[in-house]
């Protein structure tokens, strides 16, 4: 008799919303929960990327970096890189370099550069009419010497 009357006890209880069982949160799809226009963005992504790369002389550099999420949602967008350290050749300098993020993934392909270390920023720029948010990155490319 204790035990039919703590079982129904406990499922009023639920039922009426003043318990809940503890578990991980399914995030499949955040995106539904900021409403139709997603205004503001509400998606948090987070840019993943190596803090530096070393390459040959000679060689273009490449940066994998990936965009994540919390939960199994692959953001849309671009990555803009932007050409702005001091050491880089003056035709360069000041200029952003931007490159399609597919399924959550961009190869950052920079040009040839002379030996030595330099330091760009890239921004997550995500695509129009998504939930996600715009987020921010830096890397740092080092060129050996010969």
């Amino acid at each position: 008799m204790k035990k039919y009357l703590s079982g129904l006890v406990a499922a009023l209880m639920l039922s009426a919303g003043l318990v809940a069982l503890a578990g991980p949160v399914a995030q499949a799809a955040p995106a539904r929960a900021c409403g139709e226009q997603y205004q503001p963005a509400c998606v948090p992504t987070k840019p993943q990327a190596p803090k530096s790369v070393v390459v040959e002389p000679g060689a273009k550099p490449q940066v994998k970096i990936t965009i994540g999420t919390n939960g199994n949602v692959k953001p849309t967008g671009k990555v803009v890189v932007k050409l702005a350290d001091k050491k880089l050749p003056k035709k360069l300098q000041g200029k952003n370099v931007s490159f399609q993020v597919k399924k959550g993934k961009v190869v950052v392909k920079l040009p040839k550069l002379k030996p030595g270390k330099y330091k760009f920023k890239y921004d997550f720029v995500p695509k129009a009419g998504t939930a996600f948010k715009a987020s921010k990155g830096k890397i740092t490319v080092v060129v050996k010497k010969r």
